[in-house]
C-alpha cells in the first residue's frame, strides 16, 4: 500500500472553491502512497465551505485507503473555521479512526444518504 510513512501537502494562500477539487485529488493520490497524509495550512490565510468540504472528502479518501489525514498549522480565520466545524479536533494528529471526534467528522457513505 504505502510507499512512505508520511506525505505532506502544503497549501498556500487560500483553500477555496477554486482549489478544492485539486486538494481532494492530491489527498486521494497521497492516501494511496502513505500511511499518513498531512495537510499543512501554515501559509493558508483563507478557507471557504468548499475548502472545508475538500478536507472532509480527503479524510474519506484516506479512510478508504487505510491512511490517516492530519491537518496542521491552521491559524487565524482558517483555524477558527476548523474549530467551529469540529474539523480541528477531528483531523488533528491526536485524533484517529475509532475516536468519536474523528468518526463524527468523517461519516460513512451510508450517512450521506437522505432518508
Amino acid at each position: 500500500m504505502a510507499d512512505s510513512e508520511v506525505v505532506t501537502i502544503r497549501c498556500r494562500s487560500e483553500v477555496t472553491q477554486l482549489h478544492a477539487a485539486n486538494l481532494v485529488a492530491d489527498i486521494a493520490d497521497a492516501a494511496t502512497r502513505a500511511r499518513v497524509v498531512v495537510v499543512d495550512l501554515h501559509r493558508t490565510a483563507r478557507i471557504d465551505a468548499a475548502g472545508l468540504g475538500a478536507l472532509v472528502a480527503g479524510a474519506r479518501s484516506c479512510r478508504d485507503a487505510g491512511s490517516a489525514l492530519h491537518v496542521v498549522g491552521a491559524h487565524g480565520m482558517v483555524g477558527r473555521a476548523l474549530a467551529f466545524t469540529g474539523l480541528a479536533r477531528a483531523l488533528s494528529p491526536r485524533a484517529t479512526a475509532g475516536d468519536p471526534r474523528h468518526d463524527a467528522a468523517v461519516p460513512r457513505p451510508q450517512d450521506d444518504q437522505a432518508p
